[in-house]
């Protein structure tokens, strides 16, 4: 068993079962708590996302991509974090008021003040997760976040049965970021030193901060068409774009993050050799859209049904958010392994530049959507997709020599086929009117049709997975042992 299969295996476990088992309990909370409840503290984690870049501050990647880190590096990483995330959860605590006033919203003084506690929780367990990564031990982090979810889970369930709302969301995500972060620590058995070096800190920052400035650039994109619609338009709006948001991020980037934490180190480590690296690029690319597009396809011709069976009918208005969504998110096969790439073999201000001319396009179409409504937003983020995707495989083709037809080609079949057995699903529709039925008949009449395409062209990675699913019952039987 290699040690590549062994970590993706347990990346694979550590996502799909702490996600799956996050969503479905996010939907019974969902079912429990209003849209206008939901919106509400999705106004907060606005401010959230941007203390959290700021917490990782890049020195995570800075940490994975250098070859000779030492124990010096980690505690110096950890005890910035620490620091950090204080002096923003010190910030957030005094801002609390101000927030509230630009919103209206008196509850989201203590929303604030509670939900900010995260940062200091989640801080604690960066570099611990870092560690793990490296090793490509992603067992622990399995565990310790499986438990989390499930015992936060039903603590927010409780919650919102007990009709708290808001409150519910705030306590349940508090309770898990806490719950994680001990966890992790009992697991892994490692703790921190007080030792800082400023030699270290410098060396990762530098590089770090690079990648902190490009996630500040697409955080501050993504967020401040949150912080828009929440001041412009009624919270219930509001969640219905970042609920359809969410259901639509959550095949792609948790079966990236599944393959990704696994590939990067790899393209690290062949970030000398061009040959093997665009072989490692080649196979990865071809495996994310094996194992995203078809569901992305899915979700973008059921999303009525999906939204009306999972969430109720008083989420419906977020199905064609949640459609255009999926086609804007299907690009990020793309746009996670071409940025890999970049990033491993030292491109990462280059991206950082590609994204500043970029993000100019993007809030200029952004501003004028706003105006205009939800929708037109969501519209211009399938846009501005398109556009950072074509960028981003142009700039592999420069640095890898890489023509851009022939990146696409390696999985133009795939993608074919995926687009069919949407059409396929989304064609069911108009035969029933149940949406039970809907989402059952679509769904397994277009994966029949899709693996039977799949063996007639005699897709390579089929037998890759065949082997992988083997291999995964070698790990189970000596993990029985």
């Amino acid at each position: 068993m290699s040690r590549v299969s062994r970590g993706l295996f347990w990346s694979a476990v550590d996502q799909f079962s702490v996600q799956g088992v996050q969503f479905v309990l996010s939907i019974l909370i969902a079912r429990l708590v209003s849209p206008e409840a939901y919106g509400v503290v999705v106004l907060v984690q606005v401010f959230m996302a941007f203390a959290q870049v700021f917490i990782d501050g890049g020195l995570k990647s800075a940490l994975i991509q250098k070859k000779d880190r030492t124990d010096t590096d980690f505690y110096t990483a950890f005890l910035f974090n620490f620091a950090l995330s204080v002096f923003l959860y010190i910030v957030l605590y005094f801002a609390a008021p101000f927030i509230s006033d630009f919103y209206n919203q008196p509850q989201l003084i203590s929303l604030t003040r509670v939900v900010s506690l995260n940062l200091i929780f989640s801080s604690l367990s960066i570099t611990q997760l870092v560690r793990i990564q490296v090793a490509l031990d992603f067992k622990i982090q399995a565990k310790a976040r499986l438990i989390s979810v499930i015992l936060s889970g039903f603590v927010g369930i409780i919650c919102a049965y007990n009709g708290m709302e808001a409150w519910a969301l705030v306590i349940q995500s508090v309770f898990s970021t806490f719950l994680t972060t001990i966890f992790l620590m009992f697991f892994s058995r490692w703790l921190p030193k007080f030792i800082f070096s400023i030699k270290s800190f410098k060396n990762l920052f530098g590089y770090g901060s690079k990648l902190l400035f490009n996630n500040l650039l697409t955080t501050f994109y993504l967020q401040i068409t949150n912080l828009v619609i929440g001041k412009f338009y009624l919270p219930a709006q509001l969640a219905y774009y970042n609920r359809a948001f969410s259901i639509s991020q959550l095949p792609s980037t948790s079966l990236m993050e599944s393959i990704g934490r696994t590939i990067y180190p790899i393209y690290c480590e062949l970030q000398d050799n061009r040959d093997e690296l665009i072989r490692a690029y080649r196979k990865y690319l071809r495996l994310s859209t094996l194992a995203i597009f078809p569901i992305m396809a899915l979700l973008c011709s059921l999303s009525y049904p999906l939204i009306s069976v999972l969430l109720t009918d008083k989420w419906l208005p977020a199905a064609p958010l949640l459609s255009l969504f999926c086609i804007g998110f299907s690009n990020y096969i793309f746009q996670y392994n071409a940025s890999n790439i970049l990033t491993a073999t030292g491109f990462a201000w280059k991206l950082v530049k590609i994204n500043i001319v970029l993000k100019i396009i993007d809030f200029t179409l952004l501003i004028i959507a706003l105006t205009i409504s939800v929708q037109a937003v969501a519209i211009v983020f399938v846009i501005n997709n398109f556009i950072y995707t074509t960028v981003l495989l142009l700039t592999v083709k420069r640095s890898l020599h890489i023509d851009l037809m022939e990146q696409i080609g390696f999985v133009k079949d795939l993608v074919l086929d995926s687009i069919f057995f949407g059409l396929v699903a989304w064609g069911i529709t108009f035969l029933f009117k149940n949406s039970f039925v809907q989402l059952i008949l679509g769904g397994t009449i277009g994966l029949v049709l899709l693996l039977l395409l799949f063996n007639i062209q005699k897709i390579d990675e089929l037998s890759y997975i065949r082997d992988f699913i083997n291999k995964v019952k070698t790990i189970l039987w000596k993990e029985k042992r």
